[in-house]
């Protein structure tokens, strides 16, 4: 007899695994993992969400729970999972430690959903939600802080490159040097900053401070 998809008896139903368990089990965690992606948007300051993650936080998800039925209790089949999940290289960089913990949320809910624990894996994701909302309003830091990168393009001078940089040091809280280049046969200079600010400030205006440093400044905003 073939247990109900809501039963509790979900670690002896990982031996045999319907097709309608497995698919039950995806579209759970699809509607879960959207819940939970919702809560992550909802949360998350303006300006630092990455445009695809929350996309992502639910295809992981979904491809979680049909791997986690697939391998079932197969010790030979988890290998097999290991060996070609170790093939995938991930080269996007995950900058707010909180989104990584959502990927991990994520991760967690379609283990649940594949391994049958239906009743588990909705009380998680309620909980999960109920406490991501709690923390972005009783906040863990006195401030909080905002990512952006510059790319600032300029004639070659050592000089002017100290005045960029003493002049953002002034407006904001860090300051990261990422890269620095020589463009058109040394004529030019290119800056990849990152920089941090509170919430409560712009961005836009860094632009404007570095423009009004010299006329020949060019300052982009890359991601922010």
């Amino acid at each position: 007899m073939t247990p109900t998809p809501f039963s509790d008896s979900a670690p002896l139903r990982m031996i045999e695994l319907s097709a309608t368990d497995v698919f039950v089990g995806m579209i759970l965690a699809f509607a879960l993992c959207m819940f939970l992606a919702r809560t992550y948007s909802a949360t998350s300051p303006s300006g630092t969400i990455q445009a695809n993650l929350p996309r992502s936080i639910v295809l992981l998800g979904v491809t979680v729970s049909l791997i986690m039925a697939v391998i079932g209790n197969s010790l030979a089949r988890a290998f097999g999972a290991i060996g070609a999940l170790s093939l995938v290289r991930f080269r996007t960089a995950i900058k707010d430690p909180r989104d990584l913990a959502h990927i991990f949320m994520s991760i967690g809910i379609g283990m649940a959903c594949g391994s049958g624990h239906f009743k588990v894996s909705i009380g998680a994701t309620a909980l999960l939600s109920i406490f991501s909302l709690i923390l972005s309003y009783f906040p863990l830091t006195d401030t909080a802080t905002k990512m952006c990168i510059l790319r600032v393009r300029f004639p070659m001078s050592p000089e002017m490159e100290n005045t960029i940089l003493n002049t953002l040091r002034g407006k904001v809280t860090t300051l990261t040097l990422l890269a620095s280049e020589a463009l058109d046969k040394g004529q030019n200079m290119e800056l990849v900053i990152e920089v941090g600010m509170p919430c409560s400030e712009d961005f836009t205006g860094l632009v404007a401070t570095l423009s009004a440093i010299a006329p020949n400044i060019q300052a982009h905003l890359l991601l922010h």
